[in-house]
Protein backbone atom coordinates (compact mmCIF):
# COMPACT_ATOMS: atom_id res chain seq x y z
CA UNK A 1 0.00 0.00 0.00
CA UNK A 2 1.17 3.43 -1.00
CA UNK A 3 -0.10 6.81 -0.34
CA UNK A 4 -0.59 9.21 -3.09
CA UNK A 5 -1.68 12.89 -2.66
CA UNK A 6 -3.67 14.71 -5.66
CA UNK A 7 -6.05 18.00 -6.23
CA UNK A 8 -9.02 17.77 -5.00
CA UNK A 9 -12.23 19.92 -6.57
CA UNK A 10 -10.73 23.01 -4.96
CA UNK A 11 -7.00 22.36 -5.83
CA UNK A 12 -6.66 21.34 -2.17
CA UNK A 13 -4.49 18.31 -1.24
CA UNK A 14 -6.50 15.44 -1.18
CA UNK A 15 -5.31 11.84 0.15
CA UNK A 16 -5.32 8.19 -1.09
CA UNK A 17 -3.53 5.17 -0.90
CA UNK A 18 -3.36 2.46 -3.90
CA UNK A 19 -1.52 -1.13 -4.74
CA UNK A 20 -1.37 -2.80 -8.35
CA UNK A 21 -2.80 -6.35 -7.97
CA UNK A 22 -1.64 -9.03 -10.58
CA UNK A 23 -4.20 -10.60 -12.05
CA UNK A 24 -3.34 -13.67 -14.09
CA UNK A 25 -6.09 -16.18 -15.38
CA UNK A 26 -3.98 -18.33 -17.71
CA UNK A 27 -3.73 -15.88 -20.59
CA UNK A 28 -2.00 -12.90 -20.58
CA UNK A 29 -1.80 -11.31 -16.87
CA UNK A 30 -3.19 -7.79 -16.66
CA UNK A 31 -2.18 -4.91 -13.89
CA UNK A 32 -4.70 -3.64 -11.79
CA UNK A 33 -4.50 -0.31 -9.84
CA UNK A 34 -6.36 0.09 -6.83
CA UNK A 35 -7.08 3.10 -5.28
CA UNK A 36 -8.99 3.52 -2.26
CA UNK A 37 -9.89 6.13 0.59
CA UNK A 38 -10.26 5.30 3.99
CA UNK A 39 -13.19 7.29 5.80
CA UNK A 40 -11.45 9.56 8.70
CA UNK A 41 -7.74 9.59 7.07
CA UNK A 42 -7.53 12.99 5.88
CA UNK A 43 -9.05 11.98 2.96
CA UNK A 44 -10.40 15.00 1.10
CA UNK A 45 -12.40 14.68 -2.19
CA UNK A 46 -12.71 11.41 -3.80
CA UNK A 47 -11.33 10.72 -6.93
CA UNK A 48 -14.67 9.54 -7.65
CA UNK A 49 -16.25 12.87 -8.15
CA UNK A 50 -12.86 15.19 -9.31
CA UNK A 51 -11.70 14.12 -13.17
CA UNK A 52 -8.90 15.89 -13.07
CA UNK A 53 -7.69 13.89 -9.50
CA UNK A 54 -8.80 10.87 -10.57
CA UNK A 55 -6.61 10.80 -13.77
CA UNK A 56 -3.94 12.70 -12.12
CA UNK A 57 -3.81 9.53 -9.87
CA UNK A 58 -3.83 7.21 -12.78
CA UNK A 59 -1.00 9.19 -15.32
CA UNK A 60 1.61 9.21 -11.82
CA UNK A 61 1.13 5.43 -11.13
CA UNK A 62 1.53 4.93 -14.88
CA UNK A 63 4.67 6.69 -15.05
CA UNK A 64 5.76 5.34 -12.58
CA UNK A 65 4.90 1.97 -11.44
CA UNK A 66 4.20 0.54 -15.14
CA UNK A 67 5.83 2.71 -17.41
CA UNK A 68 6.56 0.40 -20.66
CA UNK A 69 3.53 -1.33 -19.93
CA UNK A 70 0.60 -1.84 -22.52
CA UNK A 71 -1.97 0.24 -21.50
CA UNK A 72 -4.73 -2.66 -23.22
CA UNK A 73 -3.32 -4.81 -19.93
CA UNK A 74 -4.17 -1.68 -17.37
CA UNK A 75 -7.62 -1.80 -14.99
CA UNK A 76 -7.92 0.90 -13.00
CA UNK A 77 -10.28 0.44 -10.04
CA UNK A 78 -11.52 3.34 -7.55
CA UNK A 79 -12.66 2.15 -3.82
CA UNK A 80 -14.63 4.57 -1.33
CA UNK A 81 -15.25 2.84 2.19
CA UNK A 82 -18.39 4.65 3.78
CA UNK A 83 -17.95 6.02 6.84
CA UNK A 84 -20.84 4.26 8.97
CA UNK A 85 -21.54 0.58 8.08
CA UNK A 86 -18.10 -0.07 6.42
CA UNK A 87 -19.47 -0.86 3.27
CA UNK A 88 -17.46 -0.72 0.01
CA UNK A 89 -18.44 0.96 -3.09
CA UNK A 90 -15.52 0.24 -6.00
CA UNK A 91 -15.80 1.44 -9.77
CA UNK A 92 -13.57 0.22 -12.81
CA UNK A 93 -12.84 2.88 -14.82
CA UNK A 94 -11.86 2.25 -19.01
CA UNK A 95 -8.22 4.16 -19.92
CA UNK A 96 -8.34 6.41 -22.31
CA UNK A 97 -5.31 7.68 -24.46
CA UNK A 98 -4.97 11.17 -25.17
CA UNK A 99 -4.19 10.88 -29.32
CA UNK A 100 -3.29 14.66 -29.33
CA UNK A 101 -0.06 14.22 -26.63
CA UNK A 102 0.38 10.91 -28.17
CA UNK A 103 1.21 12.48 -31.47
CA UNK A 104 2.66 15.42 -30.21
CA UNK A 105 4.93 13.21 -28.03
CA UNK A 106 6.64 11.49 -31.33
CA UNK A 107 4.97 8.02 -30.55
CA UNK A 108 4.78 5.97 -33.60
CA UNK A 109 1.13 6.99 -35.63
CA UNK A 110 0.44 7.29 -38.89
CA UNK A 111 -2.10 10.04 -40.36
CA UNK A 112 -4.32 8.41 -42.91
CA UNK A 113 -4.85 9.95 -46.36
CA UNK A 114 -2.63 12.45 -45.30
CA UNK A 115 -0.83 15.15 -48.04
CA UNK A 116 0.30 18.55 -47.24
CA UNK A 117 -3.17 20.14 -49.23
CA UNK A 118 -5.81 17.88 -47.94
CA UNK A 119 -4.19 17.72 -44.13
CA UNK A 120 -5.05 21.94 -44.18
CA UNK A 121 -8.00 21.89 -45.77
CA UNK A 122 -9.59 19.33 -43.31
CA UNK A 123 -7.97 20.89 -39.88
CA UNK A 124 -9.54 24.22 -41.55
CA UNK A 125 -12.75 22.85 -42.33
CA UNK A 126 -13.22 20.15 -39.74
CA UNK A 127 -10.12 20.00 -37.54
CA UNK A 128 -10.33 16.29 -38.10
CA UNK A 129 -7.48 13.89 -38.54
CA UNK A 130 -7.38 10.28 -39.11
CA UNK A 131 -4.61 8.79 -36.76
CA UNK A 132 -3.61 4.89 -36.91
CA UNK A 133 -1.22 3.56 -34.68
CA UNK A 134 -0.85 -0.31 -32.80
CA UNK A 135 -1.63 -1.29 -29.80
CA UNK A 136 1.59 -2.34 -29.01
CA UNK A 137 3.13 1.31 -29.23
CA UNK A 138 0.60 2.62 -26.42
CA UNK A 139 2.24 1.81 -23.01
CA UNK A 140 2.13 3.65 -19.69
CA UNK A 141 4.30 6.39 -19.77
CA UNK A 142 4.09 7.24 -23.66
CA UNK A 143 1.35 9.69 -23.35
CA UNK A 144 -1.63 10.72 -21.05
CA UNK A 145 -4.54 8.74 -20.00
CA UNK A 146 -7.71 9.86 -18.92
CA UNK A 147 -11.06 8.27 -17.56
CA UNK A 148 -14.44 9.63 -18.53
CA UNK A 149 -16.52 8.85 -14.85
CA UNK A 150 -19.87 8.07 -16.87
CA UNK A 151 -18.40 5.04 -18.01
CA UNK A 152 -17.26 4.11 -14.32
CA UNK A 153 -19.36 0.50 -13.93
CA UNK A 154 -19.36 -1.43 -10.29
CA UNK A 155 -16.55 -3.60 -9.54
CA UNK A 156 -17.39 -7.15 -8.55
CA UNK A 157 -16.70 -8.27 -4.87
CA UNK A 158 -14.71 -5.20 -4.21
CA UNK A 159 -14.15 -6.02 -0.30
CA UNK A 160 -11.98 -9.17 -1.29
CA UNK A 161 -10.43 -6.81 -4.35
CA UNK A 162 -9.16 -4.64 -1.49
CA UNK A 163 -7.68 -7.31 0.60
CA UNK A 164 -5.78 -8.15 -2.31
CA UNK A 165 -4.51 -5.01 -2.92
CA UNK A 166 -3.07 -5.12 0.67
CA UNK A 167 -6.05 -2.59 2.09
CA UNK A 168 -5.86 -3.99 6.07
CA UNK A 169 -9.20 -2.42 7.89
CA UNK A 170 -9.41 -1.30 11.75
CA UNK A 171 -11.21 -3.28 14.11
CA UNK A 172 -14.40 -1.61 13.23
CA UNK A 173 -14.78 -1.49 9.60
CA UNK A 174 -13.06 -5.43 9.37
CA UNK A 175 -16.10 -6.09 11.52
CA UNK A 176 -18.55 -3.71 9.57
CA UNK A 177 -17.28 -5.17 6.19
CA UNK A 178 -17.70 -8.99 7.26
CA UNK A 179 -21.08 -8.02 8.17
CA UNK A 180 -21.72 -6.76 5.06
CA UNK A 181 -20.28 -9.29 2.46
Amino acid sequence: MKKIIFPGNHRQPAEAAYNIVIEDDGSIPVARIVVWQVPGEHRGTSPWNTNSGRDNVLNRILETELAGVRTEFVRFTVAILEEDGGRVHAMDFPIHLDVDDYTARGNPHEVLGSNPLSDAFNWIVNKERRISFRSYDVVAGCARHFTIFEEGTGTANPAALLARAGYVPSKRQALALTATE
